[in-house]
């Protein structure tokens, strides 16, 4: 009784889960309807196993740990195929704190292509105090990035406006796309308007941290694995203290509130909201 698990759990008052491949480290829940999911969304942390675990560190866990492993899994990838022989490395919504772990791995790392980060000007100081970008654009200056360069985009946002453009303009240059996630979620890529077309979209490719995360627990298997995933976020969350102030908010009419806000885009970057229903 009283164990603490850490994983993917639902917005709910219990779960009923059915733990196989028990360790003292974790389990893996065997309910049928979950058995087809990818596995890292099956596996549960038993906390009590961790010799590092640190109580303190539960909220910043809590709200980097999901972002932050698609971060290392992109910065893996990245790494895995020397960059694709890019000289840059552009991070469109670079303000999201999935790009902010990317781009702080990839600052951590020897012989990484310059760090281009792409920002809505109103964040633009943020994202440059955060120092772990080598350049900060807002995205009214896009003409600025030097279109000579072999390039490497990582898409977090999915607007058809900056996509377009930038391929557009990178043409032959633009060695790969990778498209994370849509922090611009009411503007779709479509192939109907100028700069859609305009879009490379044989070079575009979507990533699928579960899927890199499956390659590489057959490559290092499970203990690899988990130390240099360890590390890396025991790295970014110590990083975190600089930059983000985590704030708590209680009930479900609160959490619609935030929620609302967020869809809108009216939130600060710097914060990381924990919700308590």
């Amino acid at each position: 009784m009283g164990e603490r698990l850490f994983g993917y759990f639902p917005p709910s008052d219990s779960l009923n889960l059915s733990p196989i491949k028990i360790t003292d480290q974790g389990f893996t829940d065997g309910k049928e309807h979950r058995k087809d999911l990818p596995a890292v969304y099956n596996n549960y942390v038993r906390l009590s196993g961790d010799e590092n675990y640190d109580i303190s560190m539960d909220q910043v866990r809590s709200l980097l740990f999901p972002l932050h492993i698609t971060s290392f899994c992109l910065c893996d990838a990245l790494q895995d195929e020397s960059y694709l022989g890019a000289s840059q490395v552009i991070i469109v919504s670079a303000s999201s704190k999935t790009a902010i772990g990317l781009a702080q791995g990839l600052a951590d790392t020897n012989k990484a292509p310059k760090i281009i980060g792409l920002t809505s000007s109103k964040n633009t100081d943020f994202v440059t105090k955060l120092g772990c970008y080598d350049q900060v654009i807002s995205y009214d200056q896009l003409s600025s990035i030097n279109s000579n360069l072999k390039t490497v985009m990582v898409d977090m946002a999915g607007s058809r406006e900056i996509l377009g453009t930038l391929h557009g303009s990178l043409g032959d240059n633009m060695l790969k796309c990778y498209t994370v996630g849509m922090t611009h979620w009411d503007n779709e890529v479509t192939a109907e308007d100028a700069l859609g077309q305009a879009m490379l979209r044989d070079r575009t490719e979507f990533f699928f941290a579960p899927a890199h995360i499956q390659k590489r627990f057959k490559d290092w298997g499970y203990e690899g694995y988990n130390q240099r995933t360890n590390e890396f976020m025991t790295k970014r969350s110590n990083q975190s203290k600089d930059w983000m102030s985590v704030i708590e908010i209680d009930g479900i009419e609160n959490f619609i509130e935030t929620y609302n806000k967020i869809v809108a885009g009216d939130i600060n970057p710097k914060e990381g909201i924990i919700v308590k229903i």
